[in-house]
């Protein structure tokens, strides 16, 4: 009995040393040593598109923040609270958008379509308010905008808890996709160019 107690004991320090290599600091401190930039990418495909994704990214089977689960490709890296999906328009779509919210463009049409469905669910939040950026154009046919959440404190205890949202739109051959990468505010700021990489790796 005493044998057994002493070898746990001595293995415990090992497992206490030795975290799970999802545990956000680990992948915090892999991110941050690298000044915020993800260093080993994947390219995923998704309906008749791929784009290339940090290998950090995994399924995400449970949150939802697209607007129609069944036509869009979501992932995640829940160590560090990120989220990110994208999703597919057809040009049908896009048109009745553009009729719909009086766009100039079918492009404009989904982004704008995006960006409202966006502010409506975060208007139904409690205590909550939001700021939204002017369009980016990133190129002829890709739009950028972000959405951030405010943070309201209610506690003297409360910790940061605002969310920063990217969204860009982007025509590939005759179809509208919406990229949207979406954290804490704090860390959105150094990964905004990231976003980009994704959203411009697409093809």
């Amino acid at each position: 009995m005493m044998r057994t107690i002493f070898l746990f004991l001595l293995v415990l320090p090992l497992l206490v040393a030795c975290p799970n290599s999802n545990t956000p600091t680990r992948d915090a401190n892999e991110l941050y040593s690298n000044n915020m930039d993800f260093k080993k990418w994947k390219k995923t495909d998704f309906v008749d598109i791929s784009y290339k994704i940090p290998q950090k990214f995994e399924q995400e089977l449970e949150s939802n923040y697209t607007i129609e689960k069944y036509s869009s490709q979501q992932k995640s890296i829940p160590s560090l609270s990120l989220y990110f999906s994208v999703e597919k328009f057809t040009d049908t779509s896009a048109t009745y958008f553009q009729y719909i919210n009086n766009e100039r463009s079918n492009l404009h049409a989904i982004q704008k379509n995006y960006i409202i469905s966006i502010q409506n669910s975060l208007s139904q939040e409690d205590f909550t308010g939001y700021r939204t950026s002017e369009i980016k154009r990133l190129s002829k046919k890709c739009l950028s905008q972000v959405v951030i959440q405010n943070f309201v404190r209610q506690y003297k205890w409360d910790t940061d808890y605002s969310r920063t949202y990217f969204i860009a739109t982007k025509k590939i051959n005759k179809s509208f996709y919406v990229f949207q990468l979406i954290g804490k505010s704090e860390n959105m700021k150094y990964l905004q160019d990231d976003f980009f990489k994704i959203v411009n790796s697409s093809k």
